[in-house]
């Protein structure tokens, strides 16, 4: 019995011991002191941290202590949470992640990059992971990556939804405003009265 709670003792403070070293709270696979990734690494991004060693972000690995290593560096409030994901299609050159909803008003991304050819962490094993944000005045279908093919998965963690002036940047589901409903409202009762005005006529 005594042996037991010795060893139990003697495991809690070794844990202790471990939470207290610099750097035990959070298994971080940051690659260099600085942030190496750009707002040039996607279009439009406005800010970005990384990269992470890896799929460090996308959901493998140290993933959920390199989200929250991110939100910290980008000052964003909350939990991080995957809203959706998308994976890159064999032979797509194009570089350009579409999540098959509108992005709006303030968004964040993750972005995964294997180690090939022109990707960000060339000689880095298993590639590299960025996490960026952006800020759309206008309603946008997709984001266009500037490594190419090399982009393997993405994340997205935030996106608003469009009430007002929601025209353009591709297809889905906005929500009219109240005065359009009103309008297409009074549109098909003149349209029903001019029917029934015909009728009417008719007989």
């Amino acid at each position: 019995m005594t042996l037991i709670k010795s060893g139990l003792a003697a495991t809690f403070a070794a844990a202790a011991m471990l939470a207290g070293a610099p750097g035990a709270q959070a298994a971080v696979t940051y690659i260099g002191a600085t942030n190496p990734c750009s707002t040039t690494d996607i279009t439009g991004a406005t800010a970005c941290a990384g990269f992470y060693t890896g799929n460090g972000i996308a959901g493998t690995g140290n993933a959920a202590d390199n989200q929250a290593d991110a939100f910290t560096k980008l000052i964003i409030a909350g939990t991080p949470t995957i809203i959706d994901s998308v994976d890159a299609v064999d032979g797509d050159n194009s570089g350009v992640i579409d999540f098959g909803r509108l992005l709006y008003g303030f968004t964040v991304i993750s972005a995964h990059w294997g180690a090939g050819t022109g990707g960000p962490g060339v000689g880095v094993r298993g590639g590299v992971s960025g996490m960026y944000t952006f800020n759309f005045a206008t309603p946008t279908a997709t984001v266009t990556t500037h490594f190419g093919s090399t982009w393997s998965n993405a994340r997205l963690f935030s996106t608003e939804v469009c009430t007002t002036n929601c025209g353009g940047g591709g297809g889905g589901g906005v929500v009219p405003e109240p005065a359009t409903w009103a309008m297409m409202i009074m549109g098909f009762g003149a349209a029903g009265a001019l029917i029934r005005r015909r009728r009417t006529l008719a007989a």
